[in-house]
């Protein structure tokens, strides 16, 4: 499947933000809900009477409705109306406590959960829902769970019969969406070899009034919110009695289970990384200056599994679905609803760099804020980015269960017409035609990979990571979504496989492509080839399940304590047989085809890779032009350095600085080396929020009137918040912590605020709350001096139950001026244990 239409503005720019309009497909899955809804009126005919505590929370639909209600509020207001006639009509059958009990029929009086330990077997002990009063269950799929159930009376096999009703929408009884299945009195289990919901007795009391039972789930069971009911009845009586569940269970996948098409086969201790792990690192800058920011996931906080279950809802058109089931569906809705342009989802791209009416993208550093904004205001929230989009939709798939972690690629193609190369084109005389050029190539790109089994693609071959992506680029079927495709496929330029493989296999292992045209635009010849320059550096978090604390705007590629290299995972060797095939087999079919493998280069143009400057000093490009004929050749060069956004290297015709050096022959086999240099005062008043740079290099072969022609983006580096506190703490300990930097430039710093997110909190004497984002108080609108160095001193306090002991706890940090837009940033990581009791 290929990606075609991009959300571009009238310049040819990515759409800057979500319109204002209801799409069309949020529009239809709405009515279509809400008339299946008002046909399912009850009739009142049904034979069961209904007894047992009321619901403790509202129901799902009544949630969802909240989202409906922004945008319909009269046909919302309509919708309640039915939701409480139903529920009226409900009421009628419950039984009051007094008459069940002098009834003769088995009845339960309670069914107890054993939240904590289940927990702690199906690896959920660290989700907010399971405490509290109102603790709810969460269960994963392909495994049992032990529940108990307390009657008025001892149950009796020869005279009873008890069944479990499961019900993940009570009125859309479709397929996988309603269970009912008898206790197994003779414990033959056969229901778990049949892959099938059922129940066993584990042990009874001695008057056989409270029962120890086991429950298996399906490991193709439908994810989501399930209702428990109870019902008994006696041996051959129509009369049926049914205890509902006051709180529904929740029902994840489950990589740790081998019946789960989510099944973790790598070494399961990674699990504590790509599941539990609820903090993480975002890769950014360009392939040789990586830099890293810390980010919150905070898929276990209090009400975030709510939220992304409300989520998953709404991308299947507001109703449980058969197809929650099947995690390649489940990621696919997920890369759509994450973003706003189809189902008014979640955040709203915005690359315009004005961000009025919302935060830029930079500013978050936590997904549990945008999360709680979205579930409060029922609107996508302002703004973000690639890597928002995408550590947002980590922190969705790790609350679900479903494996999950951030890639960056640095160097990644968008190839916008399906050749799989990235084109610019040139004239005769060298000069580039632009209105021609619609492909590019962004500084870095952040999507996900998720892990799924494959049965359906035939064999084992395509099991594990694919790549799902959330970013709204380039249109799917018609929405705007991406993936899951299989990394395996992508590797071997299997574009066919999967969904949209074509377009990932581009941003990875495009050909970028120079071509010259005739005087009618004609394409005429290509001029150069560059087979290495997409797809570099490919970076994920390093999996030990634990948060860093690192210097973290730059650091060495090659250190692996922090990032995990995963470009051989994409690509073979550049150059070898292996990666030649591939990408043969990619572009066999495509407009360019093999005409991209008929000639190779004269002149090759490099840049020295290894340039980092620190914003504030003079920014030092050298470039070199290498003579790889067997002839010496006459050579005119042109260096320019121009701003440019991460994700569009053409943005301003106007160069920062610009060199056209006098003719020069470079001998046959020989290197000619060639620099220019931007002052801060020059790329400060133009760069946007990523301090980026574009530098360009042409080299014309004057005999052959044949250009060749380099790009590199090149990032200048902030400085990091030295962050210092204890590593280690009792739950609930006040905690000193003290952050400090130096302005680097020779200016000072404005309107500075510190930002901070995270599952530790600020003291309140500390602290103003703005929209869910802690803006310290005590860096708040003040300045710093040209060279200062500022230390801020804070209190901050965490705490965790008694089954957390161990827990790492973090408080991300943004510090924000005027001057330095993209943020300063910093962690601080702690320990937390359980006091140790008196």
């Amino acid at each position: 499947m290929y990606r075609r239409a991009s959300p571009r503005d009238h310049a040819g720019n990515p759409r800057s933000a979500g319109s204002t309009s209801v799409p069309s497909t949020f529009r239809n899955r709405y009515e279509a809900e809400r008339s299946r809804r008002y046909a399912a009126r009850p009739s009142g005919r049904s034979t069961f009477r209904l007894y047992g505590p009321p619901r403790t929370r509202p129901s799902r639909h009544s949630r969802d409705r909240r989202y409906w209600s922004f945008i319909y509020p009269d046909s919302a207001a309509d919708d309640e109306k039915v939701e409480k006639e139903k529920e009226k009509e409900l009421e009628k059958k419950r039984l009051p406590k007094e008459e069940v009990k002098k009834l003769q029929v088995l009845t339960v009086e309670d069914v107890s959960f054993n939240i904590v330990g289940n927990a702690l077997m199906h690896h959920t002990l660290k989700y907010d829902c399971i405490k509290g009063e109102n603790a709810q269950p969460v269960f994963r799929r392909g495994q049992e769970f032990d529940v108990t159930v307390t009657f008025d009376r001892a149950y009796q096999k020869d005279k009873d019969d008890l069944f479990f009703v499961l019900e993940a929408d009570e009125e859309n009884p479709g397929k996988n969406l309603k269970e009912r299945f008898q206790l197994d009195e003779d414990g033959s289990d056969t229901y778990r070899k049949d892959e099938d919901w059922g129940a066993r007795i584990l042990e009874s009391d001695s008057d056989k009034k409270t029962l120890k039972l086991a429950v298996y789930i399906p490991g193709d069971c439908v994810i989501g919110e399930w209702d428990v009911k109870v019902k008994t009845s006696l041996q051959g009586s129509e009369k049926k009695f049914v205890y509902r569940c006051p709180q529904p269970m929740i029902i994840l996948f489950n990589p740790w289970s081998s019946v789960d098409q989510v099944h973790f086969t790598e070494k399961e201790d990674l699990l504590n990384e790509y599941i539990l792990n609820d903090v993480g690192s975002i890769f950014v800058g360009t392939a040789h200056s990586i830099g890293s920011r810390p980010w919150t996931y905070g898929q276990f906080d209090k009400g975030i599994l709510d939220i992304c279950l409300s989520i998953l809802r709404k991308a299947f058109g507001f109703k449980m679905s058969p197809s929650m089931a099947d995690p390649v569906m489940v990621a696919r809705a997920l890369s759509r609803i994450i973003n706003d342009c189809d189902d008014k989802g979640v955040l709203v791209g915005n690359w315009s760099g004005d961000y009025e009416g919302g935060a830029k993208p930079t500013s978050w550093t936590s997904s549990t804020a945008i999360l709680r904004k979205y579930e409060e205001t029922g609107q996508p929230v302002k703004y973000g980015q690639c890597w928002v989009f995408s550590h947002l939709l980590t922190a969705v798939s790790r609350a679900l269960g479903l494996p999950c972690r951030s890639v960056t690629n640095f160097d990644s193609a968008h190839d916008t017409d399906n050749t799989c190369t990235i084109d610019t084109y040139y004239d005769e005389e060298g000069e580039e035609l632009k209105h021609l050029k619609s492909d590019s190539i962004w500084n870095f790109h952040v999507w996900n990979e998720v892990w799924i089994l494959r049965p359906d693609l035939q064999d084992n071959t395509y099991d594990g990571w694919h790549v799902v992506d959330a970013t709204p680029q380039e249109q799917s079927c018609g929405m705007f979504q991406c993936g899951p495709c299989p990394v395996a496929a992508v590797k071997r330029g299997e574009i066919n496989v999967g969904y949209d493989t074509a377009f990932v296999f581009s941003e990875v292992n495009a050909e970028v492509v120079n071509w010259v045209c005739d005087p009618d635009e004609e394409i005429k010849t290509h001029s150069s080839i560059k087979r290495d320059y997409v797809g570099n550096q490919l970076s994920t978090k390093t999996p030990d399940g634990k948060a860093h604390l690192k210097k973290l705007s730059y650091f060495h590629q090659d250190d692996p304590s922090l990032r995990l290299d995963l470009t051989d995972t994409y690509k073979f060797d550049e150059g070898t047989p292996e990666e030649r095939e591939a990408v043969r087999r990619a572009v066999r079919f495509s407009r360019h085809g093999g005409r991209l493998f008929k000639k190779s280069s004269e002149l090759e143009v490099t840049f020295d890779r290894k340039t980092q400057t620190m914003i504030g000093k003079d920014l030092v490009i050298t470039s070199y032009v290498n003579n790889v004929s067997k002839e010496d050749k006459a050579v005119d060069v042109i260096m320019a350095v121009r701003t440019c956004t991460y994700w569009n290297n053409s943005v301003d015709d106007k160069a920062l600085e610009k060199k056209t050096l006098p003719r020069k022959t470079i001998k046959a086999g020989q290197t000619e080396q060639f620099q220019v240099t931007v002052t801060p005062q020059k790329y400060l008043e133009s760069c946007d929020e990523s301090y980026s740079v574009y530098a360009y290099v042409c080299a014309k072969d004057v005999a052959a009137n044949m250009p060749y022609s380099s790009q590199q983006p090149f990032r200048l580096r902030t400085p990091d918040l030295d962050i210092k506190g204890p590593k280690s703490a009792k739950s609930g300990e006040q905690l000193t912590v003290t952050a400090s930097f130096t302005n680097p430039l020779q200016v000072p710093l404005t309107n500075c605020h510190l930002e901070m997110t995270g599952n530790l909190d600020l003291h309140e004497d500390d602290k103003n709350d703005f929209e869910f984002v802690f803006w310290s108080k005590l860096l708040q609108h003040k300045n710093v001096k040209a060279g200062e160095k500022v230390t801020l001193t804070f209190l901050v306090v965490g705490e965790v139950d008694d089954e957390e002991d161990g827990r790492v706890k973090t408080m991300d940090m943004v510090f924000n001026s005027n001057e330095i837009s993209t943020g300063i940033t910093g962690a601080y990581v702690v320990e937390l244990n359980k006091p140790v009791p008196k």
